[in-house]
């Protein structure tokens, strides 16, 4: 801790190197460099500035009654203090008089007021939270009465400019459209040596090309154009895009990355004015990504936004395949027999479908029996069957199969029967030899009853199934369940 008496901030460290001394206490709080002495005794006269007194208990809270000469600013007054004035803080349960500090600069851009004092902080400085000009400390110990401000005091707060997080060039055409932020400068806005250079209002529907794009600290947006020869830089909602967005369709499509000569991906859909290229989905071939969103663009090119390794990026969609979806599954319990086919290869999942690996072809497997465990059909209208091959199960298309109990006849009938169950009394959704039957009861529910037989079907292994209508519903089952 310095001595008391030591100088803690020289006078030409603050106040635009105006000020004067802040002296340390030297853990001292009856020291003769309390609060109120550093603006009473030094720095109010020095300027000529109106007298500064504590009225009441002589406390630095009662400055403002005592300082009639004084402007005082309430919080929430939308005043922003400015070098030298006084910040006026409350009295606490532990602190009867209060305190005072004197202001260095208040930074809005930031939301701080930065000050200097005596009798409190060990190195001279603290700061509030401007917030709107409703002053604040940054404890609840120090919370802020107002703000006093010498009527002759003209100290201005520095200059603070935003600056660029982001810059990168590009080359994009595009319109000047109507907007209420139409002014354009030398520079993006607010940032160093910025200078209105006029309004775009009168240059509505003008075409013109973006050549740069930036990003401020105050997370404005601009556009760097170039107009009959020369360059300006304004807000880019000024502009519209010449191939502009015609819909943006949310999707969750599974898809694999297949490069082709348009194989670059970017920050945005490459018809936006903003669009940065940041790769080649060559460095993603073959990988599985989900597709988030669609664009379609006037001039008609189709974008993808898609998700890889948890970041997003955009491409042209000819750069992506888009797995089919799983439209219906249903499951079953048949052995079928494996046959040549042109469709012969089979893998982990359905074809085509989200995570699909080729795994080999069935064509060294002809003539064996398979079992069947599911029927999938999906959106690219392909069908086909899980099915066990050496303890292992696998997906192949549908034309891969033969039912070893094939149907030889089908034909229409047209008569009434008697339910009379046997002892293969049960009923299902399609003849019992069919890949797909479920079966759904027992024939012994409608025993007695009198129904219409629709067709009759004949397999290979001389089984024969009716298709009987009962209660307006239609189902399959066995010829003996019926007289």
């Amino acid at each position: 801790m310095a001595n008391e008496g030591a100088v803690l901030i020289a006078g030409n460290q603050w106040l635009g190197g105006q000020g004067v001394p802040v002296y340390a206490n030297g853990g001292n709080y009856n020291t003769r460099y309390q609060c109120v002495e550093l603006p009473q005794g030094r720095l109010y006269p020095k300027f000529g500035w109106p007298r500064v007194y504590a009225a009441g208990n002589g406390g630095a809270t009662y400055i403002p009654e005592g300082s009639p000469g004084l402007t005082r600013y309430n919080p929430g007054s939308k005043y922003i203090p400015v070098p030298g004035d006084l910040v006026i803080e409350n009295t606490t349960s532990t602190n009867a008089y209060g305190h005072v500090s004197v202001v260095d600069y208040t930074d809005v851009s930031k939301g701080i007021i930065y000050a200097v004092e005596q009798n409190a902080s060990a190195n001279g400085r603290v700061t509030y939270s401007y917030n709107g000009s409703n002053y604040a400390g940054l404890s609840s110990s120090r919370s802020v009465r107002c703000i006093l401000h010498a009527p002759s005091n003209t100290f201005k707060n520095p200059a603070t400019y935003d600056t660029i997080k982001t810059q990168y060039g590009i080359t994009r055409s595009a319109k000047i459209i109507s907007s209420i932020y139409n002014e354009y400068g030398n520079a993006p806005y607010k940032t160093q040596g910025y200078k209105v250079l006029g309004s775009l209002s009168s240059m509505v529907n003008k075409a013109v090309t973006i050549t740069q794009v930036a990003v401020t600290s105050a997370n404005n947006k601009l556009y760097q154009f170039k107009i009959d020869g020369n360059s300006y830089w304004a807000d880019y909602r000024n502009f519209s895009a010449v191939d502009n967005t015609i819909s943006n369709t949310a999707m969750n499509r599974a898809a694999k990355v297949t490069p082709s000569q348009y194989d670059e991906y970017g920050s945005n859909s490459y018809n936006e004015l903003d669009y940065r290229t940041l790769g080649s989905t060559k460095s993603f071939s073959g990988r599985e990504v989900t597709v988030l969103n669609l664009v379609k663009a006037k001039n008609g090119g189709t974008y993808y936004k898609f998700r890889i390794d948890g970041k997003d990026y955009w491409t042209d969609c000819r750069n992506l395949s888009l797995r089919d979806t799983i439209s219906s599954e249903t499951t079953t319990s048949r052995t079928w027999r494996i046959i040549s086919s042109p469709y012969n290869e089979y893998g982990n999942v359905p074809y085509n479908t989200a995570g699909y690996t080729l795994l080999g072809s069935l064509s060294g497997f002809v003539g064996r029996n398979v079992p069947i465990h599911k029927v999938a059909k999906t959106s690219g209208n392909n069908t086909l069957y899980q099915f066990t091959l050496n303890g292992k199960q696998y997906w192949a298309d549908h034309r891969n199969f033969e039912n070893l109990d094939k149907t030889v006849e089908d034909v229409v009938y047209n008569v009434k029967l008697v339910v009379t169950p046997s002892q293969y009394d049960e009923y299902g959704n399609n003849p019992y030899n069919a890949l797909t039957y479920k079966t759904l009861g027992s024939t012994k529910e409608f025993a007695g009853r009198t129904v219409q037989i629709s067709r009759r079907v004949k397999t290979q292994s001389n089984n024969t199934y009716y298709q009987f209508t009962v209660d307006n519903k239609m189902y399959w089952s066995d010829y003996r369940n019926f007289k």
